[in-house]
Parts: structure tokens; C-alpha cells; sequence
């Protein structure tokens, strides 16, 4: 199967988010960096992803994002079904 740009970032940043320590934010800066999206596509995918309530923002200075969910609850099938949905709406 092969994944749409938007479905493979969604699940990037999920990823990301996911292996951050409980109470630490992720920053988009730093998730950009690791997986070379360009600031202004992962901006889009995370407020996809907080629409959707697989994350939380943070506005500010020291501000991020973390999942809204445990990460137990995500599971791939269901997350990529979503994304895709979201794919033909948004972009």
C-alpha cells in the first residue's frame, strides 16, 4: 500500500509525539528536522490532527504539540482510514 504525502507525515508526526516523554511537547521545528517536512505542510497536518483530536497544541514561546490520546488507543488501520479522509478534504 502506498501512502498519500499528507498520510505519511500524519502518521510521522503520531510517531514523533508518541515516543516524547509524558509532559514534554513535541515542537514542530524539531519534527520537521527529523523528517525533512517543510514547516508550512506539517503546520496543516497538525491542525488536521488536532481537528481530529489525535493531538493537543500548545500555543507559545515553549509551546508544541502532544497526543491527546494514549498511544495505546491509536492504532494504524483506524488513524490511516481517517488521514485519508482528511486528505481529499483538505488538500
Amino acid at each position: 500500500m502506498q501512502f498519500t504525502s499528507f498520510t505519511d507525515y500524519a502518521l510521522r508526526t503520531l510517531i514523533y509525539a508518541g515516543t516524547i516523554e509524558k509532559g514534554n511537547l513535541a515542537t514542530l521545528g524539531r519534527i520537521s528536522g527529523a523528517y525533512g517536512i517543510s514547516d508550512n505542510h506539517l503546520k496543516q497536518i497538525v491542525q488536521a490532527l488536532s481537528k481530529t483530536g489525535y493531538i493537543e497544541t500548545v500555543s507559545g514561546r515553549n509551546g508544541g504539540i502532544r497526543l491527546a490520546l494514549e498511544p495505546e488507543c491509536i492504532t494504524i488501520g483506524s488513524s490511516v482510514r481517517e488521514f485519508k479522509k482528511m486528505d481529499l478534504i483538505e488538500f
